[in-house]
């Protein structure tokens, strides 16, 4: 499965351009990648499990309001060291890609740069995993590193 779409936002005029259509969007709509980062924007200090955050959220020329599923604090290990880590589940349209509405779990980091290190996802033809290999330039320490 291999699809190519790219989408322009154009917040300013409230649109996003694709390679297929114009659509008018919301304020602070996401796309899949920039949902991680946007989650960076949270005050997660006092996050209970299974709590529930609303992102506007852009895939396929639609709009939708999507739930990112808080799970927990978790310790994940990855190239780059060991980390104590926030963990969520994004709901995801499902469809040609996903099978069911949560198959992803991304990790960030719990300090004040809440890094995105490790996503893993279920897909309809198998898994997907994404681990951060590099960082620089952090506006904060790293103080969610417990091993390196």
């Amino acid at each position: 499965y291999v699809k190519d779409d790219d989408v322009y936002f154009d917040h300013e005029n409230g649109l996003a351009k694709s390679n297929t259509a114009t659509k008018p969007i919301e304020a602070n709509i996401q796309d899949i990648i920039s949902a991680a980062y946007y989650l960076r924007t949270f005050d997660f200090n006092n996050a209970r499990k299974g709590q529930n955050y609303s992102v506007d959220f852009y895939l396929d020329d639609s709009a939708y309001i999507s739930v990112i599923q808080f799970v927990g604090r978790e310790v994940v290990e990855t190239e780059l060291g060991v980390f104590k880590c926030l963990a969520f589940k994004p709901m995801l349209a499902t469809g040609e890609v996903f099978s069911n509405q949560y198959p992803m779990t991304l990790w960030v980091t719990d300090d004040k740069n809440k890094l995105p290190v490790l996503a893993k996802s279920e897909v309809i033809v198998g898994s997907v995993k994404m681990e951060l290999i590099k960082f620089s330039g952090l506006k904060h320490p790293i103080d969610a590193l417990i091993e390196d």
